[in-house]
């Protein structure tokens, strides 16, 4: 899922701001939780809530190169499930929260929404 603004009848994506998104068993779409999204400063107070995703295959992170501290910021339990060398999903949202997220966040901070 990538995120594109108009500049001047232009079509720019902005700058790293995207979700990878899997298929769930109920034929919606849905990606991992991001702690940084639901960090950002706008999103302190957001209504939008992580729920464990079904997914139609399982979704994980090769985590083999990082140390613990790493794994444990980028992928907290209970949202991932360590297990040998990869974080499995286990927490997440749907594309329509996912769009809220970046709406109320980063993008509203860009100045792109009110």
């Amino acid at each position: 899922m990538l995120f594109v603004s108009n500049y001047n009848g232009n079509l720019y994506h902005e700058k790293y701001q995207y979700f990878d998104v899997y298929k769930t068993k109920n034929g919606r779409w849905a990606s991992s939780y991001r702690i940084g999204d639901y960090g950002h400063p706008y999103n302190k107070n957001t209504c939008v809530r992580p729920e464990i995703i079904d997914f139609a295959d399982e979704v994980s992170y090769k985590i083999r190169s990082r140390n613990e501290k790493e794994i444990e910021s980028l992928f907290p339990a209970p949202y991932y499930k360590i297990e040998n060398d990869k974080a499995i999903v286990i927490w997440g949202n749907y594309i329509e929260q996912l769009f809220e997220l970046k709406k109320s966040g980063i993008l509203k901070a860009r100045g792109i929404f009110d």
